[in-house]
């Protein structure tokens, strides 16, 4: 359900619960209001409430696994990077500082839904950058040898400068 729609119940179960004061028994009302009254807070609060816990959720993931791009910087050659998208530099990067990273790890770091990060990565294998090593139920990514001379190459003079 959506959050109007919680809303909408809400304030539906608040009028009930006021436009039943008068008919019901003494001893039922309170306690059947009082309940009713906590549901309609808890729908209205509902909707606030969980989208704090999805911000802490993705503070709480951003904090355990930095993107490649907030890392201090590309690691990538200029060459390189104008022949992948921005998905595809991002993930050769992790791959990089991250060699045999499983791919459920990758999923993590970017924040790629599973389907997309497993496209990304078949173009990825296509393109010969990365191999794939069957892990369990996932896969240990590296980099190509060809790959990694040139991440490794331009990683070592980014340092020297």
């Amino acid at each position: 359900m959506d959050d109007r729609t919680l809303q909408i119940i809400a304030i539906v179960l608040v009028l009930f619960a006021v436009l039943s004061l008068p008919s019901m028994p003494m001893h039922m009302n309170s306690s059947l209001n009082t309940i009713i009254l906590i549901a309609a807070v808890f729908l209205l609060l509902y909707p606030y409430l969980k989208g704090e816990v999805e911000e802490a959720q993705e503070t709480e993931v951003e904090a355990s696994y930095p993107p490649a791009e907030k890392s201090g910087g590309t690691c990538l050659p200029d060459r390189l990077k104008k022949l992948l998208s921005e998905d595809e530099a991002m993930i050769i990067e992790i791959i990089g500082e991250n060699e045999g990273i499983t791919q459920d790890s990758l999923h993590f770091r970017t924040g790629f839904s599973h389907s997309k990060l497993s496209t990304l990565m078949k173009k990825l294998e296509e393109k010969d950058l990365i191999v794939r090593e069957k892990f369990g139920k996932t896969y240990k990514v590296y980099l190509a040898d060809w790959a990694r001379e040139i991440f490794e190459s331009s990683g070592s003079s980014r340092s020297d400068t």
